[in-house]
């Protein structure tokens, strides 16, 4: 909309309607400036920054709506999904080298040795998920673009999501660690 629409625009004619009305600022103008004088020339109630009216839009659809309650509840259960698989995997394999950890404290090792063989696999585990999921999310990228969507993955949620992933690995292998803490060291002399 141009200049003189917007100023031919009374309160009369939009009585009862919604009007957006987009403005873009000249280049060296400051946007706070001109966001104070527009209420001063037309009649509109709400004059917003791209920043503003994107936190109230983010607002509204998370909090107003049942959309962030879903999305908590998504990723709450995808968490838990993913701490059980990862628990499973890592028990499973604990599991076919009890041996090997009975042989470990036989040697000598402690419960902290074996915990942090446990570590590293649940490290290594949670390295090569989060690898495999970042690059899937940015192979849909031109997918989502397809249908005019943006995907937009900030750095700081990649680095939120790795360090979720190894604490949820990590916590997986103190189910392991729990059954290979209690081994006794003559079960590698048993046949």
């Amino acid at each position: 909309m141009d200049f003189e629409r917007a100023q031919a625009l009374s309160a009369e004619n939009l009585h009862g309607l919604t009007s957006y009305i987009l403005v873009q600022v000249a280049p060296g103008a400051d946007p706070n400036a001109v966001k104070a004088e527009i209420p001063k020339r037309l009649p509109y109630n709400d004059v917003f920054l791209k920043d503003e009216w994107a936190r109230r839009s983010r607002n509204y659809w998370i909090i107003s709506t049942g959309l962030g309650l879903n999305l908590f509840v998504t990723v709450f259960l995808g968490c838990m999904v993913g701490l059980v698989v990862v628990a499973q995997t890592l028990y499973s394999s604990t599991m076919e080298h009890i041996k090997e950890f009975g042989t470990v404290k036989a040697i000598g090792g402690g419960n902290g040795d074996i915990y942090k063989l446990l570590a590293e696999q649940a490290t290594v585990s949670a390295a090569v998920g989060y690898i495999l999921g970042v690059f899937l999310a940015f192979a849909v990228e031109p997918l989502v673009q397809k249908i005019d969507l943006k995907l937009m993955i900030p750095d700081g949620f990649l680095i939120f999501v790795f360090f979720g992933s190894l604490v949820m690995c990590l916590a997986a292998a103190l189910i392991s660690f729990r059954k290979v803490a209690g081994i006794d060291p003559a079960l590698v002399f048993r046949s």
